[in-house]
């Protein structure tokens, strides 16, 4: 027996963070601030003397062991007290590794650090995040995060949840669901706390909500993106504008506005007035990199605010100020394309153009969005103004056709681009960069003017990325294309 001096009263998260505990009851303020689960607090007395021996044993056992990370989390039990704590450890320091050396590891860790592994491995890796360009601050919000957190819970759910779909593991599926619903809890209890501000952390972790819904889509009905964008844009409302300054919160504001623009286009409406604002702000502090993407976005939100009001002209001077602004705003696509897409379609320095090559198959599904949408209203209303059909009507169409067409052939040209880089990697492409070709690849395939052979290709592309990579809206998407090939086309509304 040893005297071990006065403890501290705190909790365990406060013991670990060293900071200071509140101590109130039922859950200490600064574990409510943080989004993080409070312990509680130690009875003192019980813990003035210790029995310390079995420590001593395996401090010597220890010694004599390998003191390598893969053998220290192969010891390591999941049913610990420490489980959570060590896991937060664990993340700052596998980032930095490379993740080459820990899958060629003989034997994998135990049960509880495989979903934690394959989060690190495929979004948050330098391997992984090449296409995000921000893996910097993936890698500063992760090593901040509470143990015992939301942010914490909602990675550890998308990572059970995608092995439960490579594994047809009904345990990591259902354990999976548990934690999303755990992270749901903490986020509607940080909310609550008066004067409560958004932290990056409670951002990060409400886009991931979106990516675990992405991994374990289960319905037919694609016509929304993004489930979670309401709350999104809700917590927006309650963001410091001041972030935007700091390369960190940018980054996280311009995958946010990059999940908008795409659930926009989507579903045919205009961009919400908040993101708006925001957009505007972020572009006042954009860097050069940055710069094309915030161009882009700007010409984005002209085509939502077009394709949302104006569907149905009323009369022929109405249509052609219609096909006007079309060809008008497909001028400045088609200006941004020039200057930036062959830019990204060179693998010589693929590693710093991936993130180039997702801005640039935005702008492609956007130009395809805004001329399926003209070659809609076209046909609606060739009758009703009964267009010459040889002097004004094909000709346009043509156009359109051509704009189309060109898109979905740079879009699949984007994929063979990024299996190039990956081809000699352990696993393929990993599900950050698979996931960022899904929704090209659904829009490419259910456009009208893809031929039976795209669709196939395209439709066969996001199978395997959904079968390799755990991403079950990859295979939804995949059956939408198939059918689009069998005249079932329905651009992502339930069948």
């Amino acid at each position: 027996m040893v005297y071990c001096g006065k403890p501290s009263k705190a909790c365990l998260e406060c013991r670990v963070r060293r900071r200071r505990c509140d101590m109130t009851k039922p859950s200490c303020g600064q574990c409510l601030r943080a989004g993080a689960e409070c312990t509680g607090f130690r009875d003192v007395h019980s813990l003035r003397f210790r029995n310390q021996s079995a420590q001593v044993i395996r401090k010597a056992n220890t010694a004599q062991a390998s003191d390598s990370p893969v053998a220290t989390v192969r010891k390591h039990q999941p049913g610990s007290d420490t489980s959570d704590e060590r896991q937060q450890g664990l993340i700052h320091s596998w980032v930095q590794q490379s993740m080459h050396k820990l899958y060629a590891t003989p034997s994998l860790p135990c049960r509880d650090q495989q979903p934690l592994q394959f989060f690190i491995h495929h979004y948050i890796s330098e391997y992984a995040a090449l296409s995000y360009g921000r893996r910097s601050s993936f890698q500063s919000i992760y090593s901040q995060a509470p143990a015992h957190g939301y942010l914490s819970n909602v990675v550890q759910a998308v990572g059970m949840a995608s092995l439960a779909n490579l594994h047809h593991s009904p345990h990591f599926r259902q354990a999976a669901f548990k934690r999303y619903s755990s992270v749901l809890r903490g986020i509607r209890l940080a909310l609550t706390e008066p004067n409560h501000t958004v932290s990056e952390q409670l951002l990060v972790t409400v886009m991931l909500l979106n990516l675990f819904e992405i991994v374990t889509c289960d319905g037919i009905n694609l016509s929304s993106w993004n489930q979670h964008e309401r709350g999104e844009l809700a917590l927006c409302y309650l963001w410091n504008l001041n972030q935007l300054q700091s390369p960190t919160g940018r980054n996280i504001f311009i995958h946010l506005r990059t999940e908008v623009l795409i659930n926009c286009l989507q579903q045919r409406k205009p961009i919400p007035s908040m993101m708006l604002k925001w957009i505007a702000e972020a572009r006042r502090f954009e860097d050069v990199q940055e710069t094309p993407a915030g161009q882009l976005a700007d010409i984005i939100v002209r085509i939502c605010a077009f394709i949302s009001f104006v569907k149905n002209p009323s009369s022929t001077d109405a249509l052609s100020r219609y096909i006007s602004e079309v060809l008008s705003i497909d001028k400045e696509l088609e200006a941004w394309s020039a200057k930036y897409q062959n830019e990204s379609m060179t693998a010589d320095d693929l590693s710093h153009n991936l993130s180039m090559i997702n801005t640039c198959n935005l702008c492609n599904c956007a130009r395809i969005i805004l001329h399926e949408t003209r070659h809609q209203v076209l046909l609606q209303r060739r009758n009703l103004f009964r267009l010459p059909s040889s002097s004004f009507h094909n000709p346009i169409l043509t156009v359109s056709y051509t704009a189309i067409r060109n898109s979905i052939r740079s879009i699949c040209s984007s994929v063979p681009i990024v299996q190039a880089y990956f081809r000699n990697k352990q696993g393929g492409i990993p599900a950050g960069c698979g996931m960022t070709l899904i929704w090209p690849l659904f829009v490419a395939g259910t456009a009208s003017s893809a031929t039976p052979t795209e669709r196939d290709w395209i439709s066969l592309q996001l199978r395997q990325i959904g079968e390799s990579n755990g991403l079950q809206r990859a295979k939804v998407a995949s059956l939408h294309v198939a059918n689009s090939n069998h005249g079932s086309h329905n651009n992502g509304s339930s069948s």
